[in-house]
């Protein structure tokens, strides 16, 4: 039975994951976008949570998979088809063949992302903290769901009959708050499910960026990034004095802030933050003292300043993926012409479509969807809006 929904400061959403949620995300994205209007003003954190299969439990969602509505790589399908043994969290098999599921998961989270960017703008809440985490997922779940600031104006929203797909310490940290529930939309029966052979990440993997003002697209790439590294993740962020002819550039974060943003936004998707504030041909390379990559499989966080488009991409011979943007891709095409004329090893690229189209994001009209394109597909948008706001604009 569904019940009233509050609005306080902080709402934590609990959402099914299946294969065929994973393919089709569509029957969440409307109750993502009016759970954040009417849940929450201040933070609003999605966790996604695979439930079990019939014979261990009475859950209401889907294991299975349609049948693809288009044509995609043999290892997407596999990924996606046939059984699941025990109850085992679907992030968990992404983040052991994240290069067998990186099409299909891109697709799926780039579009709850856009659901909340979308609905953020609606709100009037663009600067709103909103992030998506997977039962399944290795860190500090408390520092996930509270960003370390638990208090008492929380509420976590369930679909009825999620709540028994949770992980136990998921479940135990959230037992204490408020819970209203929301009606659950009409799923096929759960199936089986067979995930690939597990195909290793990347050891090394590179993006870049000026990450202001951490948003979705941000979370998104960064996600993807980490998701798809076995050892460390380069993050390079650009020099405050190569900012100078954006657009407000005095709403501009500083290289600090930025910098904190990643490293906790990463830290809490499970990496292990190594203090950096720039690189030089030893740094990428370096293992922090007193530490190894054998102890602990997290891979390592190496974020820092960088003074050109290339960072360390132009001269590690043992980086092996750059992620990039569907309009960066350009860049990731220079990346790899500068490494084949330095003799290095050309970096395998992958595309992520920040902006997902009209009709997956169902937005009301085209104003709306060029506002949501301009939030998101760099910090321009939000700091104009903040100009705005600075100036009395409505």
């Amino acid at each position: 039975m569904s019940e009233t929904i509050t609005l306080k400061d902080h709402a934590i959403l609990v959402l099914p994951f299946t294969p065929f949620l994973l393919h089709s995300p569509a029957p969440l994205l409307a109750i993502i976008s009016n759970t954040l209007t009417s849940g929450a003003t201040k933070s609003f954190t999605i966790v996604f949570t695979t439930p079990p299969l019939p014979s261990t439990s009475t859950s209401r969602f889907s294991n299975s998979e349609p049948e693809p509505s288009s044509s995609s790589s043999s290892s997407s399908s596999q990924a996606i088809t046939a059984e699941l043994q025990d109850h085992v969290q679907l992030y968990s098999h992404i983040r052991s063949s994240p290069q067998e599921y990186f099409t299909q998961f891109q697709l799926f989270l780039g579009k709850v992302y856009a659901a909340l960017a979308s609905a953020q703008w609606r709100a009037e809440r663009v600067v709103m903290d909103t992030e998506v985490h997977f039962d399944g997922e290795s860190g500090d779940w408390e520092e996930k769901l509270f960003r370390g600031e638990k208090g008492d104006d929380y509420q976590v929203i369930m679909l009825e009959g999620v709540e028994s797909s949770l992980s136990a310490n998921i479940a135990s940290l959230l037992s204490s708050l408020p819970n209203p529930t929301l009606p659950s939309p009409s799923l096929p029966p759960v199936q089986p499910y067979q995930p690939p052979p597990p195909r290793p990440p990347h050891p090394i993997v590179a993006l870049g960026g000026t990450f202001d003002h951490l948003h979705a697209a941000h979370k998104l790439l960064l996600h993807l990034a980490y998701v798809l590294t076995g050892e460390k993740l380069i993050v390079g962020l650009m020099a405050d004095r190569l900012l100078g002819s954006k657009t407000h550039a005095e709403l501009v974060q500083s290289l600090e802030e930025r910098l904190e943003g990643v490293q906790r936004f990463l830290s809490r998707l499970g990496g292990r933050v190594k203090a950096t504030q720039g690189f030089d041909d030893d740094d990428t390379n370096a293992t922090p003292a007193g530490e190894t990559l054998d102890t602990d499989t997290r891979p390592f966080i190496a974020a820092g300043e960088i003074q050109d488009a290339l960072g360390p991409t132009g001269y590690d011979p043992n980086i092996q993926a750059l992620v990039v943007s569907r309009e960066t891709y350009s860049g990731g095409i220079y990346v790899n012409k500068i490494r084949k004329e330095k003799n290095l090893e050309e970096l395998e690229l992958y595309v992520v479509d920040v902006i997902a189209d009209k009709e997956g994001l169902e937005l009301g009209e085209e104003r709306e969807e060029g506002k949501l394109k301009e939030l998101k597909m760099g910090s321009t948008g939000i700091r104009t809006w903040l100009k705005e706001k600075e100036n009395g604009k409505e």
